[in-house]
């Protein structure tokens, strides 16, 4: 894959340059450097390219939680899975059941 990804970035110059942004956004998330992720949306934002100044313009719109979630490690993963599960046992005895029984399904730990 990254073999292809060289041939495609050698022979398209504008191509290159997405690449290269593509690759350093990943990196930086997954090394979870703000600041090279702050440098790299600010550089990208005055870049004349239709299609990363859009994606910045969004991601610019929404960017404290997108900060939050790069810098700290916490986040509401096991408070999401719960409110998943909860809506599945609803939805599968929805219009069969009481409260009881929703009460009983939803208490239950396996």
């Amino acid at each position: 894959m990254a073999s292809l990804v060289n041939i495609i970035g050698n022979s398209h110059v504008e191509k290159s340059c997405k690449i290269q942004f593509i690759t350093s956004f990943r990196q930086a998330l997954k090394d979870k450097d703000s600041l090279k992720f702050h440098e790299l949306i600010l550089y990208e934002k005055y870049q004349q390219d239709p299609l990363t100044t859009h994606f910045i313009s969004k991601l610019l719109s929404d960017f404290p939680p997108t900060l939050n979630a790069i810098e700290l490690y916490e986040n509401n993963g096991f408070l999401e899975g719960q409110v998943n599960r909860l809506k599945t046992i609803k939805r599968m005895l929805y219009g069969r059941a009481s409260f009881p029984l929703l009460r009983l399904r939803i208490l239950y730990q396996p």
